[in-house]
């Protein structure tokens, strides 16, 4: 959820009939929107915002890749074997122990990063 989040973030921030040179290509918002969100972040984003998220948030880029990841190894789904552990057996794993909330705050920071206040926290006492 958290990458589709972003992707649609991103995507959404696109502008219609423009064209961008990115590593002397040009690329379209079609284009654009079917590049991976590291290159969306790294090569796109600063064009038009002239923020490069992956160097002033190096720990929240970091995490962003890492659902990115996970996202990637959830869709295709392998059957590789290591040593008495399956592909899959690892996946949940990681899963089990993935710290989520480091997930969505680093999301949180990016998204209001290029929107300022785009999200806004909610006290609830319990």
């Amino acid at each position: 959820m958290l990458h589709t989040s972003l992707e649609a973030f991103i995507n959404q921030h696109i502008p219609e009939n423009q064209t961008f040179n990115i590593d002397g290509k040009t690329y379209n918002k079609k284009d654009i929107e079917w590049m991976d969100i590291k290159e969306k972040i790294k090569d796109y984003l600063p064009i038009i915002f002239q923020i490069q998220f992956q160097l002033t948030n190096t720990k929240e880029y970091q995490k962003i890749l890492k659902v990115r990841d996970i996202r990637n190894d959830l869709i295709h789904l392998k059957t590789q074997l290591s040593i008495n552990k399956t592909y899959y057996e690892q996946l949940f794993s990681t899963l089990l122990h993935a710290n989520t909330d480091e997930f969505t705050d680093a999301v949180f920071v990016f998204m209001n990063k290029f929107k300022p206040n785009y999200l806004t926290e909610e006290n609830k006492s319990i």
